[in-house]
């Protein structure tokens, strides 16, 4: 059951580089906030799916922080962009 969790792991892993190169290519947008919550998101299955693998029960505090930081860099984005004047 270890290999399937890390193969999902490495595949969300996959996923987060994808997107952090969207971020990086399109600073701007709706395409850029997306990516940047879709980071969020899979960083906590990422975050689960390794402390299944690896037995280590702190992986979910770690992604109940990412979980909660998420929304909050989503927002901090879209402050920046200009999207909440």
């Amino acid at each position: 059951m270890t290999d399937v969790f890390l193969t999902g792991a490495f595949g969300l892993l996959l996923t987060m580089i994808a997107g952090a190169l969207v971020v990086l290519r399109r600073r701007e947008g709706p395409d850029a906030i997306l990516a940047v919550l879709l980071l969020g998101t899979t960083g906590v299955g990422l975050s689960l799916l390794l402390g299944a693998a690896l037995f280590e029960p702190s992986a979910l505090d770690l992604a109940l922080v990412l979980a909660v930081l998420a929304p909050v860099i989503g927002i901090s984005f879209l402050r920046i962009q200009g999207y909440g004047k």
